[in-house]
């Protein structure tokens, strides 16, 4: 401060005419007092409002795009589920069974023929009715078969007549050989007796030696006569022997032949053959005269209250089986105890190339009930047990979830949990990973949630 009280002139507060003699454009190498700085820097007029600005745009800019990933992110639906079901997983033995389709047939089944040929006369039955062994169940008109007993009666009679004849004639025959040796041991006899004189009359000398000779000549002609006739009866008794055998065995053929007719003329009468129930009958079988041929099918008739199931079993599991196993059939809805009564020796290839196939025999009580024969059967094979395996009961989960996910309840939501199935049977599942004992699971259907990880659990209406 001067003594004068004047004030020293500073940069800023030069007068106006010092401003206006500084030229507008400052020329390179100079620099404006009012610009410097201590740091030696360059200034520009508003260079901090630019950058507040620009600060301030970046965090306007900052703020939309996380507002906007915030506002158009994929976000999960909260679901409430209302009517569901609870199970709790629990551990117990599994029976590991395979189901099989089955057919029931009749263990006996008899086919009705016609024995004989003919024209149909009266059938004595119905479609479902039951008949016994030996039941009368259809008639045969057998016109033929009259006609031939009527001829071979006939035949026998003139054959017996004819046997008749041959042996009264051999009667004769006999008597007049037997008429014949009398005569011819007589005159040997007389032979004999004039040989024995002249003999005598020889030795006295009053018969020459050639009457002696006539005489024996006598005796051996009437011996040879004898003999003869003797060979001329045994011929003929041999020939009578054969000759009669000849006619008794014609007249046996004859009698068989007969009985054998009126045997078939009876069996027109047809019968069954065992005790059942008629399943079918011929068209042929239900027309009067409608011509039969023999051995033509009338009707076929099965015992239907000793049913046997037919079944086949993969080829894989025959050795997990055997004769005399219980199983469990289930006809039209009605569950029966059956066993594995045959067990076939070969493997068959299935009609669509799949695993080749065993023949099964099922045995099954039903008392006094009868099953139709072709009626469809499930039968339940037992093939092993699970010991200590976590189960859970069967549901609609199961196919609604795709086998992979199980909610499990969690206080008052259920997550999702990825699960790996054991084996399935009719009442339970077996979860072999993902799942402790104890744990709640829902078991009723995903269908309506399944994609959702989480989902809250509401009173059950």
């Amino acid at each position: 401060m001067s003594q004068n009280g004047l004030q020293p002139v500073q940069p800023d507060q030069r007068s106006q005419s010092d401003k206006r003699l500084a030229p507008i454009v400052q020329s390179p190498g100079r620099k404006d007092v009012a610009q410097v700085g201590a740091t030696g820097r360059v200034r520009r007029a508003g260079s901090r409002r630019q950058a507040r600005t620009a600060l301030f745009v970046i965090l306007v800019i900052a703020a939309v795009l996380v507002a906007g990933y915030f506002l158009f992110i994929p976000r999960e639906e909260t679901q409430t589920l209302s009517d569901y079901s609870i199970s709790t997983a629990t551990v117990a033995t599994l029976q590991d069974t395979v189901e099989l389709s089955g057919v029931v047939n009749a263990r006996a089944e008899a086919t009705i023929t016609a024995p004989e040929s003919g024209t149909m006369g009266l059938l004595m039955v119905s479609e479902g009715d039951w008949v016994t062994n030996g039941q009368l169940v259809a008639i045969l008109e057998t016109e033929d078969l009259q006609d031939q007993l009527d001829s071979g009666q006939l035949q026998l009679q003139r054959e017996q007549r004819d046997f008749d004849r041959f042996l009264l004639q051999h009667e004769y025959a006999l008597r007049a050989f037997d008429r014949k040796r009398d005569n011819l041991t007589d005159a040997l006899a007389d032979a004999q007796d004039e040989l024995a004189d002249t003999k005598e009359l020889y030795d006295l000398g009053s018969a020459g030696r050639s009457e002696l000779e006539d005489h024996q000549d006598n005796v051996d002609t009437a011996q040879d006569a004898v003999d003869d006739h003797d060979a001329e009866v045994e011929e003929a008794l041999a020939i009578h022997e054969l000759t009669r055998s000849n006619y008794e065995d014609d007249l046996l053929t004859i009698r068989e032949d007969i009985v054998d007719l009126e045997e078939r003329i009876t069996d027109a009468r047809v019968t069954s053959s065992m005790t059942g129930r008629v399943i079918s009958i011929a068209d042929a079988a239900t027309t009067s005269g409608e011509r039969i041929q023999q051995y033509q099918t009338l009707m076929e008739i099965a015992d239907s209250r000793n049913p046997l199931i037919q079944s086949e079993i993969e080829e894989q599991y025959v050795d997990l089986i055997s004769v005399g196993q219980p199983v469990a059939v289930d006809i039209s809805g009605t569950r029966v105890v059956g066993a594995i009564e045959r067990i076939g020796l070969t493997a068959q290839s299935s009609s669509d190339g799949g695993t080749p196939t065993v023949e099964l025999d099922i045995a099954i009580d039903v008392g006094d009930a009868e099953i139709i024969t072709g009626t469809s059967t499930i039968v339940e094979v037992l093939i092993g047990e699970i010991a200590d395996a976590i189960v859970l009961p069967r549901g609609p989960y199961l196919t609604s979830g795709n086998r992979k996910y199980l909610y499990r309840v969690d206080g008052e939501a259920a997550t999702r949990i990825e699960v790996t199935y054991g084996t399935v049977t009719n009442n339970s599942v077996q979860i072999l990973t993902g799942v402790e004992p104890g744990d709640q699971i829902i078991t009723s259907s995903y269908t309506n949630f399944i994609d959702h990880k989480t989902v809250q659990l509401g009173g059950n209406e």
